[in-house]
């Protein structure tokens, strides 16, 4: 089972730590990640963000429901599920840099649109990875993205959460470019929002749709 919130997810126990800790590395992988610290606005690696996202894949993972593997081994599952990942790396990127590139700004009210926006974006990508009950949830504020896969009775369900709104970008002169004009450039993405939290989130969805496209055989 699983379910994807605002961004959040829930999901049920199937492919062991291990063989999820594989797929978690290559989807990891497929792209660089910086983020900007408050204080020095200087680019760096954010090793915590990248711990984050992958236990957020580790979890979202086990999406791998068990009815779909009950003739198919561990290795072999996680081996189709890689495979696909390998195929779409190109794409990732490309989805992220897209992603990033709205100004999803939570805390200026002039970002509204943009903030619906990224929403109706996450949605949307929620229903090609093949989540279900895709919905967008008005709570008064900004809106929460919810979706689920509920199809392993009997097992734990986890929730995943993560969130599409960035914080503003200023001080502006200490950027080397837009904000928001993300690029990739030296293996890395960069952009305000790359890896806090747009990367996590999309991470976990396309993580999620690698299993279940290749869940079936």
């Amino acid at each position: 089972s699983a379910k994807v919130s605002g961004s959040s997810a829930l999901a049920p126990a199937s492919l062991s730590v291990s063989c999820l800790g594989e797929l978690t590395r290559y989807v990891g992988s497929s792209f660089g990640l910086r983020g900007w610290t408050r204080r020095k606005m200087k680019m760096l690696t954010t090793t915590t963000t990248m711990m984050k996202v992958r236990v957020a894949l580790l979890l979202l993972a086990l999406l791998a429901v068990p009815a779909c593997f009950a003739d198919v081994g561990e290795g072999e599952a996680l081996e189709k599920a890689l495979a696909h990942a390998a195929g779409l790396k190109a794409e990732y990127v490309d989805e992220l840099i897209d992603f990033v590139k709205i100004p999803s700004i939570s805390t200026l009210p002039e970002h509204e649109k943009d903030m619906r926006d990224a929403a109706a974006w996450v949605a949307a990508r929620c229903e090609a990875a093949g989540l279900e009950n895709v919905a967008t949830m008005e709570t008064g504020a900004q809106p929460v993205v919810y979706c689920d896969h509920m199809h392993a009775p009997g097992q734990p369900t986890i929730l995943i959460y993560a969130h599409y709104d960035v914080q503003p970008a200023d001080p502006f002169e200490l950027w080397d470019h837009e904000p928001f004009e993300a690029r990739s450039e030296g293996g890395r993405i960069l952009g305000r929002g790359a890896s806090d939290d747009k990367s996590g989130l999309l991470l976990s969805i396309q993580a999620v749709e690698a299993v279940l496209k290749t869940a079936s055989g």
